[in-house]
């Protein structure tokens, strides 16, 4: 078990650098730490989802991987969304930011 469980650090590739520059920026400017940012998206992008709403996912692109530290919680929730609706971690992960980004 990590030190600092039950926050996890898993990686996510196809996400380019560009989105994730602006997904930090945007986090930066409303003053929200970026692990909580990465967080709150996901958990929105769950509810959105599971409600019905139309959801853009956004595919995969080549982009090297990066790690992400996150709750153990999201985690589970991302692999959920993974079962649910049949997308992959990066895609949920690149979703979510998008939609954050657009809020």
């Amino acid at each position: 078990m990590q030190k600092r469980w039950p926050d996890i650090t898993t990686s996510v590739s196809g996400i380019t650098a560009e989105d994730w520059n602006a997904f930090r920026a945007k986090a930066d400017r409303d003053k929200i730490k970026y692990k909580a940012a990465l967080e709150q998206a996901i958990s929105d992008l769950a509810v959105a989802a599971r409600r019905g709403d139309a959801i853009a996912w956004q595919p995969a692109k080549i982009a090297p991987s990066r790690p992400i530290r996150i709750h153990d919680d999201i985690r589970k929730l991302i692999n959920a969304l993974n079962h649910e609706f049949g997308f992959q971690q990066n895609v949920i992960v690149a979703t979510a930011i998008h939609r954050w980004l657009s809020s």
